[in-house]
């Protein structure tokens, strides 16, 4: 584009002939009483709203090539462009949606699915019915030339005859397919955790307007949208059309939850979108001739939060469900063992984090330390295991601390207390103890002068071990049993020192292990 401007004539001129088709298809609408019908939008089909996108498409980016959204004069009839174009393709997934539901084989929820999709389509064909208004309202102030052919509405005419067509078609017979659905069952179970701001709490619509963007934005929703497309993209690249899928009748289920949570997830990137843009409080502010007074801010947030959000979420718990059950069918069974944690053992944030692995797997996962075993998915059983591993610390660290007085005479011309910490300082030097407390305070620790001094030291070493004021690290490997992806992410968790340093500092967790984070 050169940089001089445009004048008023050419740019009618080019618009006339340009916007011709869009403003022909606003002219049928607003023409006829049937799609303004508030509770029927029956009367608009996937073509006519196919055709309104992509005409209010190309006319936006020709208006924006001209910097409309800049201009006084022109940015009211690009914000009607741009409306258009959103709403129509809202509606057209709506329908996308409406017309295939019955083949994703959803599972039942309430509320119900089908009257709320049918209240949403109703809703987006409103507003593209309002915009059209707007536009032949600019169009006729701005000039543009309105005695167009209006479109037939038989031309978009959608009547599709039952049935399908012959599935004649080889099954492929892969070997890896098991190890696939393993994988993706493995990331729509990270896909849910990544979209933990879909349980979003159901209020009143007015207390909506404080979750955008805090709670809900755009940013989050399309990266999420894009997490969905990609599994179903996996899909139907590596499982379906294979005998796997067409034996297993939780495979197609499993592909149609992840579809609708994807399509939901694109109508509320859509409604996010243009209400952070258009219709919060900051954008209203700063947009001369908004749609302010043509949308209500509420209700858009009423379909965005109590229909996209809450659906996507609640088919997102469902698809959880199936893939925790594949999880179990087509996970292979395996054992692995790893070091305890070095600070402390099994305290809260080890046994919890190792808990939320096996739960974020729904799998059945057992440690084994010497004989006995414990529920890796209870954080509590797991802390026992601090019960054998506090002993044995309690008998290694008497056993050096009395073989170090028979070797050194530590204990002449010291009280009891001065001993105490002379026998601490001694066997951290020799990287027997560890002492989270280098001044080794001894208050609350009570120290009687009369104890004979190797009986004195024990059982102040004793208390300061249960204080948590020193450590001793045990070289003691434990056995996770179960699933091997679960065992996998154990390991890795291990490997990490289970997510803190060796003074109980929290340490970043790798990208694999994400879904921590969520803290569900």
């Amino acid at each position: 584009m050169s940089d001089t401007y445009i004048s008023r004539e050419q740019f009618v001129a080019l618009l006339s002939d340009k916007a011709a088709a869009l403003l022909s298809l606003a002219q049928l609408v607003t023409s006829r009483p049937e799609y303004a019908a508030k509770q029927s939008p029956g009367s608009w089909t996937r073509p006519l709203l196919g055709d309104f996108h992509a005409q209010a498409a190309r006319v936006e980016e020709l208006v924006d090539a001209y910097g409309a959204r800049r201009n006084l004069t022109w940015r009211r009839l690009r914000t009607c462009v741009a409306g258009i174009k959103l709403f129509s393709d809202v509606g057209y997934k709506l329908l996308h949606i409406r017309l295939f539901a019955p083949k994703y084989r959803l599972a039942p929820v309430t509320p119900d699915f089908s009257s709320a999709t049918e209240s949403a389509v109703g809703f987006a064909c409103r507003m593209v019915h309002a915009f059209s208004l707007r536009l032949m309202a600019q169009a006729q102030e701005l000039s543009l030339p309105l005695t167009l052919p209006a479109s037939s509405r038989d031309t978009f005419a959608e009547t599709l005859p039952s049935g399908s067509l012959p599935d004649d078609c080889d099954r492929e017979s892969l070997r890896s397919v098991e190890e696939t659905v393993v994988y993706l069952a493995t990331a729509v179970l990270n896909a849910v955790e990544e979209g933990g701001f879909l349980r979003v709490q159901q209020s009143e619509k007015v207390q909506y307007q404080s979750l955008v963007p805090e709670v809900i934005n755009e940013e989050d929703i399309r990266r999420l949208e894009d997490t969905f497309h990609g599994l179903q993209a996996r899909y139907d690249t590596y499982v379906a059309d294979t005998n796997l899928e067409s034996v297993d009748s939780d495979l197609p289920v499993l592909r149609g939850h992840i579809t609708v949570v994807y399509h939901l997830l694109e109508i509320a990137t859509s409604l996010c979108h243009f209400y952070e843009r258009h219709l919060s409080a900051r954008a209203s502010a700063a947009a001369a001739g908004s749609s302010g007074t043509l949308i209500d801010p509420a209700e858009t947030l009423q379909v965005l939060v109590e229909y996209a959000i809450r659906f996507a979420e609640i088919y997102t718990e469902k698809t959880k469900e199936l893939c925790r059950g594949m999880l179990g069918r087509y996970s292979v069974p395996g054992s692995v063992e790893v070091p305890i944690p070095r600070y402390r053992g099994f305290h809260v944030r080890p046994t919890t984090l190792i808990a939320r692995i096996v739960r974020h797997y729904g799998a059945e996962v057992r440690m084994r330390l010497d004989d006995e075993a414990y529920d890796a998915s209870i954080p509590l059983d797991l802390f026992r295991a601090n019960e054998k591993l506090n002993a044995e610390k309690r008998r290694e660290m008497t056993s050096e601390a009395v073989q170090l007085l028979a070797d050194e005479p530590l204990a002449e011309g010291r009280s009891n207390e001065e001993l105490v910490r002379a026998v601490a300082r001694r066997l951290f030097e020799q990287q027997k103890l560890i002492l989270y407390d280098r001044a080794l305070s001894l208050e609350g620790v009570s120290i009687s002068p009369e104890l004979p001094p190797e009986q004195c030291v024990v059982e102040c070493l004793q208390k300061l071990l249960n204080a948590g004021k020193i450590d001793l690290e045990l070289e003691v490997m434990v056995r996770f049993e179960g699933d091997r992806r679960v065992l996998m992410d154990i390991a890795l968790l291990a490997e990490q020192n289970y997510g803190e340093d060796d003074f109980g500092n929290n340490l970043a967790l790798p990208p694999e292990l994400a879904y921590l984070r969520s803290g569900r």
